[in-house]
């Protein structure tokens, strides 16, 4: 059995309800140790990846699961799972209804990408993409928009570099939402001309983008790193990057 949207779905449906069931901040907030990927690991991101391993032994599925919180997890199968129980925890943890799970199926690395599936666990909206196949938000195809939009998304930070940043470039408008998976669904339905995580920071890991990466390209956008080439991460956790995805070659020009 390989991977199923609809069983996806359902994961999505679990971690939904277990973060409306946190009714105490302070517990959701409360730090309970350090990631794989070397940050902290607070008490809502334990529980959504322990669901999501809990899922995976359940159904039996054929992957390794490769996980912010928890690293690798063997299972002795070539495919991997690369998973961010729960992208945007920050959102979470205060209330804003912007943060999701993000679930792609890879080999070595981004560019063996075959599917990706994303949640917005505040909504219960999904968006998945199959490699050939087109890329989806709740069964309908959804594209890259054909005209310039005027929205740009991307990580400003406490301290943004404006050498480095294109948002501070942007001609439009600049949205700043903190949910890098879900911000690249926006972009790939049309909802903007850019997403840009650039900086000295070096911002994003694999888990943060796998599933939007794949999304995005069989949306017709392109997605490179922060020295202009098409993007790759391997499967280390602690790997961080810097990128820029557009929905076009020329809309990428204008902004380099």
């Amino acid at each position: 059995m390989g991977l199923r949207t609809s069983d996806l779905v359902k994961l999505g449906e679990r971690l939904r309800q277990l973060i409306k069931d946190q009714t105490d901040q302070s517990s959701m907030t409360r730090v309970v140790g350090i990631g794989a990927d070397g940050t902290a690991t607070t008490y809502i991101d334990k529980i959504c990846d322990d669901a999501v391993l809990d899922f995976v032994s359940e159904n039996d599925l054929p992957f390794n699961v490769i996980s912010e919180e928890s690293g690798l997890t063997s299972r002795g199968f070539e495919r991997n799972l690369l998973v961010d129980p729960l992208d945007g925890t920050f959102n979470a943890e205060v209330g804003f209804p912007f943060y999701s799970l993000s679930v792609a199926d890879v080999g070595t690395d981004l560019r063996s990408v075959r599917y990706g599936f994303v949640m917005n666990l505040n909504s219960g909206e999904f968006y998945y993409a199959e490699s050939g196949k087109g890329a989806y938000r709740n069964g309908a195809r959804i594209r890259v928009s054909e005209s310039t939009v005027g929205c740009s998304i991307g990580n400003l930070g406490k301290y943004p570099d404006r050498s480095m940043n294109p948002l501070i470039r942007s001609p439009g408008r600049i949205r700043s939402i903190g949910c890098a998976s879900l911000e690249l669904c926006l972009l790939a339905q049309g909802s903007a001309d850019v997403v840009s995580y650039m900086g000295p920071g070096n911002y994003v890991r694999n888990v943060d983008i796998g599933a939007g990466y794949i999304i995005l390209i069989e949306a017709g956008g392109q997605i490179l790193d922060g020295d202009g080439k098409p993007l790759n991460m391997g499967l280390d956790v602690r790997e961080r990057k810097n990128f820029i995805a557009v929905r076009s070659r020329e809309e990428l020009e204008e902004f380099l």
